[in-house]
């Protein structure tokens, strides 16, 4: 019992971390191609003539069931260990991971700018109802025995990882003496890669003496048909043309605006630097409002009705080390359950919709401070559909920057009641940052956080533009 759930979690943690939160950048002048996923509106205001990011990839994630011990980035040994958390709560991890590449953003003139690139994102996220649960436990008849009140074990795994390509438009609606308010979109036409679910419902069981019988549950699971396709006969090649092959077309959109309080100074027209500045800048977009499609997988399987009799010890020997394959789990749920059909047809997957309101404040010279909330569509709205979750809610982001350099201090404050203190720096086109400086300090924080580099070319015609002065500076 033990082995199976150790192999569930961390599969699930290091096998499905193959989406867009590269925090110290959102809001500044000079995100360009990256601040497009964060607003589509914030690619007009930049002072750059053009960028991409060749390369950029970012991972994070957060749990409260498992730790990592004797392991941070400054560390690495031989000795790497883990450990599940003791208590009676409910257990959760989500992942959110993505690559960008060649993501370019081109200012077609002050009031027009375009970006396209292509991404690939992953999204992960696992939750249960609340259970009990010690780290000695090595059965299944060990596990109830913890859990003897009068509860249902619930649980809920979603995960969708696709390859989009995208193209955004953006534009100034209006501009004068006081503001300028900038506008976008960003159309997004997806593969989906990989997609997988489980549920299982009304979990229930009763003491028979010796042993507990299994009363009551339901499951249900799904996955992505590709997977049927790879054949170990076949050539990593080959399996990787069938795989995509077998994908689903999906699309999804990002809407956004973009307001810039402009500086209480007197500007100058001929000064290109000028025209960029602000006081403030708030933002507002709606993201990821799609989905991905999959066509369910052979073995995908709905399962209900315990038959009478089943106890812990017969399920846990059902369920031993013969199980090599899921058509094996199948056969073998087949057997301690009153119905089982096999699901066909195709199952859609929600993107992680949500609304985004970012505040940047220019304080002094190359100072700012950037506030982001984030708002997921909330679980009650989607209850009946399949959806995945994106991690951020709240991050504020002291920085200093220019053009070439840059030091950046996230503060975050995320969706599963965590606070990180992560931190970047920019040099020249590499941009690097940690999500959680625990990573560093600290030998059992790996397991929440993460990290993101990118590489990122600019147009060499342009000078050093943005804010280098106080708004109560005479002008040049």
């Amino acid at each position: 019992m033990r082995h199976t759930i150790i192999t569930v979690w961390f599969g699930l943690c290091f096998i499905l971390t193959q989406a867009q939160n590269y925090h110290a950048v959102n809001g500044s002048l000079h995100s360009g191609s990256l601040g497009v996923h964060n607003n589509p509106a914030s690619i007009v205001n930049s002072p750059l003539k053009w960028d991409m990011a060749l390369f950029g990839v970012q991972v994070k994630s957060a749990t409260n069931a498992v730790t990592l011990h004797n392991f941070s980035v400054l560390k690495f040994t031989d000795t790497v260990k883990y450990s599940f958390k003791d208590g009676d709560f409910s257990r959760k991890l989500l992942l959110n991971d993505n690559v960008n590449l060649f993501n370019t953003r081109i200012a077609i003139n002050k009031r027009n700018s375009i970006a396209f690139g292509l991404n690939i994102k992953n999204y992960a996220w696992i939750n249960t109802g609340p259970y009990n649960y010690i780290d000695t436990v090595e059965t299944l008849y060990g596990f109830l025995s913890l859990n003897q009140t009068n509860r249902e074990f619930t649980a809920n795994l979603v995960q969708s990882a696709w390859v989009e390509i995208y193209g955004a438009y953006a534009r100034t609606i209006f501009d004068n003496e006081t503001g300028r308010l900038n506008a976008g979109i960003t159309a997004k036409i997806s593969r989906g890669a990989s997609g997988a679910y489980g549920r299982l419902t009304g979990g229930r069981f009763a003491n028979a003496g010796q042993d507990y019988n299994i009363t009551g549950g339901a499951l249900q699971y799904g996955y992505s048909s590709n997977y049927d396709r790879w054949d170990e006969n076949n050539s990593t090649g080959t399996n990787l043309s069938n795989f995509l092959r077998g994908t689903e077309r999906g699309y999804a959109i990002d809407l956004g605006l973009e307001y810039l309080v402009k500086p209480l100074e007197v500007t100058d027209i001929y000064d290109e630097d000028n025209y960029y500045d602000y006081d403030w800048k708030i933002g507002l977009s709606v993201l990821d409002i799609g989905a991905n499609s999959y066509r369910y997988g052979r073995y995908s399987q709905f399962a209900a009705g315990v038959k009478s009799g089943v106890t812990s010890a017969m399920a846990e020997a059902k369920f031993d080390t013969a199980i090599n394959s899921l058509k094996d789990f199948n056969d073998s749920l087949a057997t301690i359950v009153n119905e089982t059909r096999a699901l066909r047809g195709r199952f859609r997957v929600l993107n992680p919709t949500r609304l985004v309101l970012n505040i940047d404040r220019f304080i002094h010279k190359n100072f700012y401070i950037n506030a982001e909330l984030s708002l997921s569509m909330p679980s009650s709205a989607l209850e009946d559909y399949l959806h995945v979750r994106d991690l951020n809610l709240l991050t504020i982001t002291p920085r200093w920057e220019n053009r070439k350099f840059g030091f950046y201090l996230p503060i975050h404050y995320n969706n599963q009641q965590q606070f990180w203190v992560g931190g970047a720096v920019k040099a020249g086109p590499v941009l690097f940052g940690l999500h959680n400086w625990g990573y560093l300090f600290t030998q059992s924080s790996m397991q929440n956080g993460g990290g993101y580099i990118s590489v990122i070319i600019k147009s060499p015609q342009n000078s050093e533009h943005g804010k280098n002065r106080s708004p109560w500076d005479c002008p040049p």
